[in-house]
């Protein structure tokens, strides 16, 4: 699981949020405001993501780290996505794969 949650994933996640930035659905700075002010559930506290920061090779988190905040994304941002958007159903299908 740590291949998916400390090397696939985070490397796609990055390609991800830089193709939402780049089309204007949500920039690193509003993605970062969102998990800071997120409320998380106290399970999910010891594990709250880190702000993302895209100039390094991945989105700098730890297995845990991901692991709440690909389960806790899509209530951050789900909204403001397009649900049409491939990139959004990219996510979608590797969410469902790490979290079932």
């Amino acid at each position: 699981m740590h291949d998916i949650l400390e090397g696939i994933l985070p490397h796609d996640l990055k390609l991800i949020l830089n193709y939402f930035g780049e089309k204007g659905i949500v920039s690193i700075d509003e993605l970062n405001a969102k998990i800071s002010s997120f409320c998380y559930d106290l399970s999910d506290s010891k594990s709250k993501p880190s702000c993302i920061v895209l100039t390094r090779e991945d989105c700098n988190q730890n297995a845990a780290q991901m692991w709440t905040f690909v389960r806790l994304l899509p209530f951050m941002i789900g909204r403001i996505v397009p649900e049409n958007d491939q990139a959004w159903k990219l996510f979608l299908l590797l969410r469902k794969f790490v979290t079932s």
